[in-house]
């Protein structure tokens, strides 16, 4: 009877059926984690963000993307501004990372005249 009750809400604030069907879980990536990447190294990268620096590790089922294209994990280096969705383990100065997303050059160029590193 709940369930009907929340369908029924849900269908009235202007959802449908079928979205709510084709929602996928897995498309939730958690909270971005935005910064620079400082040192890269085989197993992860060091990321400044404004809280400060934090080590990104990567494993095998680590994806990379730019512009929503796959890229190869050594075309991170320094200098790099990425976003990164992962799991924050208990220290709070590590994430292993799900995802990393290289931000390409319209996203960079963001500061008007662009900056040098």
């Amino acid at each position: 009877m709940q369930r009907r009750r929340f369908l029924g809400t849900i269908l009235a604030a202007g959802g449908s059926a079928a979205a709510l069907m084709a929602h996928d879980a897995s498309k939730h990536k958690g909270k971005p984690i935005k910064g620079e990447v400082t040192a890269t190294g085989p197993a992860g990268f060091d990321l400044k963000t404004d809280k400060g620096v934090l080590k990104i590790s990567v494993t095998a089922k680590t994806r990379f993307e730019r512009d929503e294209e796959p890229v190869r994990f050594d075309e991170i280096s320094e200098g790099a501004h990425v976003t990164v969705f992962g799991t924050m383990l208990g220290d709070g100065k590590e994430v292993v990372a799900k995802e990393v997303n290289l931000q390409g050059a319209a996203e960079h160029g963001h500061h008007g005249g662009g900056h040098k590193h």
